[in-house]
């Protein structure tokens, strides 16, 4: 084995064992094709193992402490992680290391405080290929000291999230290829995603559909990764704002409807008072479509059950 590689081996390993086993501490950036509908377009995501999925990772970190995390990049080309959250926080100030193409990087995170973030590779390529995901800091998995129990106690919080995306397969076809094409307006996405999926896959997605059982509180992150502002509107509930990265004085206000800026990311509380399957979608009628056919796009359920 080169020694090289077997240095960046030893140093994932190590850091691996040293982080908690409840977060992910390393991500594997890769390149590969994601079909949407009749369309297969190149795409770049953060990964949990060296196989490529058209899901990014989520990151879950404690609050108030610093950590590392690993990132095998396995793309052809340099890139720069960035951190966005509101302009006063670690995260804005942050600047992240250069990941080399084929190196392992060992990143230090800054303690963040409670909230929902969005990690990201910067530059216009990254961006129009879907290289990030959302880093969820404050919020213990259920078993976890903070959220003791289980998904069957009612006492216990769930977790979900949600990355919002919009894409365009023209727009994908200028930043691929041997040679990148210059990109002229207008913008018209094809497609759009909660987690890289556009309904009816959102309801096969744990992390998508929220479910509770009647008494239950769910944390919901979403961060917004395209390039247009989104609107999520519930059905049958109101939800608490509890960090909103874009527009900070709105925490704690309880909305139905809920803006969530391209670039920025919300965290809402949801308490499931009451029995049923309501649904939760983008308030913009092109983006619950799938190439234009509807119902399809930001659209997800709640279920809500004894």
């Amino acid at each position: 084995m080169p020694i090289k590689l077997l240095i960046n081996v030893l140093l994932t390993i190590g850091l691996s064992s040293a982080l908690t086993s409840s977060a992910q501490d390393t991500l594997w950036i890769s390149y590969g094709t994601w079909v949407q509908e009749l369309d297969t377009m190149d795409a770049l995501r953060f990964n949990p193992n060296d196989a490529f999925s058209s899901n990014n990772a989520v990151i879950d970190r404690p609050a108030d402490a610093a950590s590392q995390l690993v990132l095998v990049n396995n793309d052809s080309l340099d890139h720069t992680l960035s951190l966005s959250g509101s302009a006063d926080d670690a995260a804005s100030s942050w600047i992240g290391a250069n990941l080399l193409a084929g190196d392992t990087t060992a990143l230090d995170f800054p303690a963040l405080s409670q909230g929902s973030y969005r990690y990201f590779l910067n530059g216009d390529r990254a961006h129009v290929l879907g290289a990030a995901g959302l880093l969820r800091v404050g919020f213990p998995a259920p078993g976890q000291p903070g959220n003791p129990g289980s998904p069957s106690d009612p006492a216990t919080t769930l977790l979900f999230n949600w990355n919002l995306c919009e894409w365009s397969p023209t727009r994908i076809a200028t930043v691929t290829g041997p040679t990148p094409e210059q990109w002229t307006p207008p913008y018209i996405p094809k497609y759009f995603t909660i987690n890289e999926r556009s309904y009816p896959a959102t309801i096969e997605d744990p992390a998508t559909e929220v479910n509770l059982l009647l008494g239950q509180t769910g944390i919901i992150s979403v961060t917004n990764h395209g390039y247009m502002d989104q609107v999520v509107h519930f059905h049958g509930f109101h939800v608490t704002i509890l960090y909103d990265t874009a527009t900070p004085q709105r925490q704690n206000w309880s909305k139905d409807t809920v803006p969530v800026r391209a670039g920025h990311t919300v965290t809402l509380e949801l308490h499931a008072d009451q029995l049923g399957t309501y649904p939760v979608h983008a308030h913009n009628l092109i983006a619950v479509t799938n190439a234009g056919f509807y119902p399809g796009g930001m659209l997800t359920l709640i279920q809500v059950t004894p």
